[in-house]
């Protein structure tokens, strides 16, 4: 009977730990994320949690996604012609059940001169 108590404590503890990993992993992914044209963002995930795309407001943002990581891309040929802002929406699933919404907005790309 001890035995049995504690291996069922045991693995108690166990899927805790788990849980605790994965709870950690999808809090430390923020809400809204800002990038500028041309820029690139890669979201690592831990196995089991995935990130898809839910929408976008501009075709021209180029998206990319692979198993564990999702690369958002604002790039064009020549930005004056061709506008890459915008924002995608993101889903954040674990084991696919939707856990978290991810905002990227993608904003022009600005130069700051310093002056003496």
């Amino acid at each position: 009977m001890k035995i049995l108590k504690k291996i069922s404590i045991f693995c108690i503890l166990i899927i805790l730990s788990i849980s605790l990993v994965y709870v950690c992993d999808i809090t430390n992914l923020p809400d809204n994320i800002i990038i500028f044209e041309g820029e690139t963002l890669s979201l690592n995930t831990i196995f089991g949690v995935d990130i898809e795309t839910e929408s976008t407001t501009n075709p021209n943002i180029e998206k990319i996604e692979n198993h564990k990581t999702l690369t958002v891309s604002a790039e064009a040929q020549d930005l004056t012609e061709v506008d890459c802002t915008g924002t995608i929406n993101l889903n954040v699933k674990l084991l696919g059940t939707k856990v978290k919404e991810i905002s990227v907005n993608v904003i022009e790309s600005t130069e700051v001169v310093p002056i003496r």
